[in-house]
């Protein structure tokens, strides 16, 4: 949790234009910033692989097709998010000042996913209660 507060605290005293708690200079922001983005991305890439041997297992496991399109989703969502830490790295290699700003394209994104796949999770659970 302190990394991100750091991070947090460094970006938002640049905006307000406040003290700094560091002075880093270049080189250091843009290690804090791949290292971050860097877990970010781990975190969430680990995620990705677990839903993915869910998935593998769902014969085994006994989910529903309300459920198989659930953890398809789950997985797509947490690979946006891997995504998104790649994305951060590698700006994080060129400008780190931008590099913290890439994480703000996770609510559109995750937005867009949620409503395309949340209707196709609806009809499909709409189906299985007719159906039942």
């Amino acid at each position: 949790m302190y990394p991100l507060k750091f991070v947090f605290t460094l970006l938002f005293s640049e905006i307000t234009g406040g003290d700094a708690p560091a002075n880093m200079g270049w080189h250091e922001a843009s290690m804090l910033m791949r290292i971050y983005a860097a877990g970010f991305a781990a975190v969430f890439l680990l995620f990705v692989l677990m839903y993915a041997h869910a998935y593998r297992l769902r014969r085994e496991l006994g989910l529903n097709a309300v459920e198989e399109l659930e953890t398809r989703f789950s997985m797509q969502e947490n690979g946006i998010l891997a995504m998104v830490g790649v994305a951060s790295f590698l700006v994080a290699l060129k400008s780190p000042g931008w590099a913290g700003w890439t994480y703000l394209v996770i609510g559109p994104l995750l937005a867009i996913h949620g409503s395309i796949f949340g209707k196709r999770v609806r009809r499909l659970a709409e189906k299985s209660v007719a159906a039942a």
